[in-house]
């Protein structure tokens, strides 16, 4: 296993004697982990966004985040209509390609632009709009890598009540020869599709088939008396005005085309489904199903983690955590949702009953049979519990008559917590082989205070091949990616 494993997430919760209620308001902090002749070599650095050096500076807070209440430099006054909240840069890490085709990464938000940065010293470079082809100042921080494709997506709010989705398609960055020598990536195609009703529908991630970007419509919506009796008055984040509203509205999912030859009307062709309760964060993956005598116009497959529901204003304030919290509750699962074009008719399947989050698979926008997710240490109709576990999933089939999922379960160990796991194929691992390969992952040791440690298994059968302690702290993470060489 050679190359690089970058990780991005929060990193600073403390400034000036005050300090933050949700760490997802923490600066970005990027990780690297150089493995090379086996021996591994690890760096990190801030991503140096404009906010956080002049907070740095000034040493104190000055602007709010999405979970931040009333004016984070702590005067009364402060604007409560004027929502733009903070760019932290501490979601994504995208592999990139720069001037002369020197290798960069691209640390995401979705909450803003990104930031350039190089991939060898993790010096950031400064934020960007990548020439211009970004819209609205935001892109996410959920890319996804096909075959030679590189897709994202940005949305915002029109006229107080829709959505706006831009998704773009790039070629891949890691091409190799003469076209890697011209520059950045060139942006192949942008299409924009409107969501009515959709001003609140929280797209955090997307997925993408052949022919569609897949995309969760949430139902949430914006609870105006706590805006107005809380937000307005410094008491609330604007997160915590971000209601959940399952029972009267549904999880919608929505399947956009992708420009290709002979599409006459992209908006004509679009789909949607509504599929019931739920809260989607994360995408596993997603593909076409073409068509056949069962499905005369073909169909679709997601998996996703649905959470069973959320709820913004307790977890917006670690504090208000409690044990009682993982009975039921909002609880994450995998779910398989199959969707038939010619009849209208959506199949969904729990496929594991362990709490999930965070899923990787080998190839993206094309059939998988195993995905790898962050688990739960046991499984329980009613009971969860944080993530301290891998699992590799099998899901199964597709439809109503679908043989069952399975799964393999590698405890990490006590109170360790596990993060995203990555999966990273061998070097000359078989053609189709889907478990050739490692996954990584870092876990939060709380047993030794916090020590954070590195475990490299085998995707195959989930063994534990390397564990590497640091000396250094670092806190949880988010997203990453790994690149080889």
């Amino acid at each position: 296993l050679f190359g690089t494993w970058y990780r991005n997430g929060p990193g600073q919760m403390e400034r000036g004697g005050v300090s933050l209620s949700q760490p997802f308001d923490g600066d970005g902090f990027v990780t690297a982990l150089s493995l090379r002749d086996g021996r591994a070599h690890f760096r990190s650095r801030f991503v140096a966004t404009a906010q956080r050096e002049e907070e740095e500076r000034r040493g104190r807070f000055l602007y709010r985040g999405a979970f931040s209440a009333g004016n984070p430099a702590g005067g009364v006054l402060f604007n409560p209509f004027d929502l733009d909240v903070k760019n932290v840069s501490n979601t994504g890490l995208l592999a990139w390609r720069g001037e002369g085709g020197a290798p960069e990464l691209l640390s995401l938000h979705e909450a803003g632009l990104p930031h350039r940065l190089c991939a060898r010293t993790l010096r950031t470079l400064g934020e960007t709009d990548l020439g211009g082809g970004i819209e609205g100042g935001v892109l996410a921080a959920h890319y996804r890598i096909t075959a030679d494709r590189v897709t994202n997506f940005g949305a915002e709010v029109v006229g107080g009540r829709d959505s706006r989705v831009v998704f773009y398609e790039w070629e891949r960055p890691d091409l190799k020869g003469a076209a890697a020598a011209l520059g950045p990536p060139e942006l192949l195609s942008k299409t924009v599709y409107t969501i009515d009703n959709g001003a609140f529908g929280f797209y955090h991630d997307h997925a993408v088939t052949q022919s569609s970007y897949i995309l969760y419509e949430n139902p949430t919506r914006l609870d105006l008396r706590r805006f107005f009796t809380q937000y307005a008055l410094g008491r609330a984040s604007i997160a915590e005005c971000i209601q959940y509203d399952g029972e009267s509205r549904s999880l919608r999912l929505h399947l956009l085309p992708r420009p290709r030859p002979g599409l006459r009307s992209a908006e004509a062709a679009r789909r949607s489904f509504d599929i019931g309760p739920g809260f989607v964060f994360h995408i596993i993956n997603a593909w076409d199903l073409e068509r056949s005598v069962s499905m005369p116009q073909g169909g679709a497959v997601v998996d996703a983690v649905i959470w069973r529901q959320i709820d913004f204003g307790r977890t917006a304030q670690l504090d208000r955590v409690e044990a009682s919290d993982y009975v039921d509750g909002d609880r994450p699962m995998a779910e398989r949702v199959t969707v038939d074009f010619a009849s209208g008719e959506v199949h969904r399947r729990v496929l594991t009953d362990r709490a999930v989050e965070f899923g990787d698979v080998r190839e993206e926008g094309a059939p998988h049979r195993y995905a790898y997710l962050a688990a739960g240490c046991h499984g329980h109709p009613n009971e969860w519990g944080p993530a301290m576990a891998v699992m590799k999933l099998e899901a199964g089939g597709i439809g109503p008559r679908a043989a069952d999922a399975s799964a393999t379960v590698r405890a990490l160990g006590k109170r360790r917590l596990v993060n995203e796991p990555l999966f990273v194929p061998r070097e000359g691992a078989c053609e189709g082989a889907e478990d050739d390969g490692y996954v990584l992952c870092q876990v939060y040791d709380a047993e030794s205070h916090g020590t954070p440690r590195l475990i490299i298994l085998d995707a195959e059968t989930l063994d534990i091949v390397c564990e590497i302690a640091l000396d250094d702290h670092v806190p949880f993470r988010l997203h990453g990616t790994f690149v080889p060489g």
